[in-house]
């Protein structure tokens, strides 16, 4: 047991774990603050026009989530190697294409501003804005994800709090000085822009320290071509890609669903219940992003230890995730009113239930980290399946919250099953 305890001590998760913890604790309060003094500074309608763009962001930074675990594996492997010359041409590289791919992304978004606009019920100007978020999402994703794969997590959680607490600080100025809906989708992007310039400087700062002023010419420009690039994606972007876009829908389309067929206060009350009880699944977030990097690490040096950090890395969400979960069961009433009032005290009972269904979707979300870590594939099939399973019950039933808890329970139980099912049916096969 000792021996055990002073490995867990020794093991990056728990140190990388730590700091990302840290950092995403009060990232997630600053977010908190951030919809509480949006929703009291302006009206219902505008702020429903927030939501609205900040549910469009989340969707287009599908690509960025993309390319930041891409880069993030990618830059593992070349750290495992030492090769921080190739890590700062890789950098350079994607900035030309985030660039590039961005403006190119713009040009759709505004193309569709006349039917955001006639969708939300809104005026124009804030989509017009907002199609300025594709580059700057690229070129963030790809500083956080240099910064996940070289293992600077104190950089990191710096680059997701500076991201958070502009957006939050800007969005107050703006709206104070009566720019409204416009004013808070141009804090989130100057927010985002910010972060990407301090990953900037955190990167290069790094390389410059490591191999001198001279880095450009260490390093062939022909390893980061467009042919070499693109001709990786299939078999490097593609799995992750979908991994990515599996894991937004899955986290995220049960707050679409219900808004769309309960009524507006008890919809309100299942949004609080669905934010609270996500507190579950950001503290699994800190353990998968160090995952990633160091997975990634091990399967390029072929070393055994990947089994070992992806049983470390479950007991670590297990451990958090249930102490979390236990505290929902044996005090919704206390947790509810200090986050969001007694306002919402009806959705107390369901709070534990939630809880543990965000439970098995964290330590589910540790086998997909892995499995996008290692190149596996296989485990998208469930995965997909798992999903339409958490579309069909929440389309089919959600008559009440305790209803849609249920399906979320259950979906969420399904997914852990499969990913696990998957990770002992490949080591067996190994054997």
């Amino acid at each position: 047991m000792q021996d055990f305890i002073k490995t867990m001590q020794k093991s990056p998760f728990l140190i990388g774990g730590s700091i990302i913890l840290t950092g995403s604790l009060l990232t997630s309060v600053l977010n908190y603050v951030f919809n509480l003094v949006m929703g009291r500074m302006l009206s219902p309608s505008d702020y429903g026009a927030v939501v609205s763009l900040v549910t469009l962001t989340m969707l287009a930074g599908v690509p960025g989530s993309a390319l930041t675990l891409m880069l993030a594996k990618r830059t593992a492997v070349l750290k495992a190697r030492a090769d921080y010359a190739s890590a700062a041409q890789l950098f350079r590289f994607v900035q030309r294409i985030s660039w590039i791919a961005g403006i190119i992304g713009t040009a759709v978004l505004l193309a569709l501003t006349p039917f955001f606009a006639r969708f939300f019920h809104t005026e124009p100007l804030p989509f017009i804005i907002f199609s300025l978020i594709a580059p700057v999402t690229l070129l963030a994703a790809s500083g956080g994800g240099i910064l996940q794969g070289n293992g600077q997590f104190v950089h990191l959680s710096a680059f997701r709090f500076l991201s958070t607490a502009g957006k939050l600080a800007l969005s107050i100025a703006l709206v104070w000085i009566g720019l409204s809906v416009s004013g808070v989708i141009a804090a989130v992007i100057i927010g985002s822009l910010l972060s990407y310039m301090y990953a900037r400087w955190a990167l290069m700062s790094k390389i410059t320290r490591t191999l001198g002023s001279g880095i450009a010419t260490q390093v062939d420009a022909a390893d980061y071509s467009w042919r070499t690039f693109i001709g990786a994606i299939p078999q490097i972007l593609g799995p992750i890609f979908y991994a990515t876009v599996l894991i937004t829908i899955f986290t995220s389309i049960d707050v679409i669903i219900v808004k769309h067929f309960l009524e507006a206060h008890a919809a309100g009350e299942y949004s609080a219940l669905a934010i609270i009880g996500r507190i579950v699944t950001y503290s699994g977030l800190a353990i998968v992003t160090v995952l990633l990097p160091e997975a990634s690490a091990a399967h390029a040096k072929r070393a055994g230890s990947g089994a070992r950090l992806l049983e470390q890395s479950l007991l670590l969400v297990l451990v958090t995730g249930a102490a979390i979960a236990a505290l929902f069961f044996i005090a919704p009433q206390l947790v509810i009113t200090l986050l969001f009032g007694a306002t919402y005290q009806s959705v107390a009972p369901y709070l534990g239930l939630f809880g543990l269904a965000m439970l098995f979707g964290s330590l589910s979300f540790v086998f997909v980290h892995y499995y996008m870590a290692t190149q596996a594939k296989y485990f998208l099939y469930p995965f997909g399946a798992a999903t339409m399973v958490l579309i069909i019950g929440l389309w089919l039933y959600h008559s009440s919250i305790q209803q849609i808890a249920f399906v979320q329970l259950v979906a969420n139980g399904l997914l852990l099953i499969t990913m696990g099912s998957v990770y002992f049916i490949e080591r067996k096969r190994c054997l």
